[in-house]
């Protein structure tokens, strides 16, 4: 993952190799947290993404 402190929709759908509106889907779903900063131009933390991702490891496992 690309050291950045905030992260915009796109930049999340390029590191998980999904399209943005399957992102917007996993939001919808409560499967993707929402964004910290705005709306229009959503933003997330690095710790975020981190956190979602181990999340995710981790149920996959289970």
């Amino acid at each position: 993952m690309t050291e950045k402190e905030f992260y915009t929709l796109a930049d999340i759908a390029a590191m998980l190799t999904v399209s943005k509106q399957t992102i917007l889907i996993w939001r919808k779903k409560g499967l993707f947290p929402n964004p910290i900063i705005g709306e229009t131009e959503p933003r997330w933390s690095r710790k975020q993404i981190e956190d979602w991702e181990k999340e995710r490891e981790e149920k996959a496992n289970s």
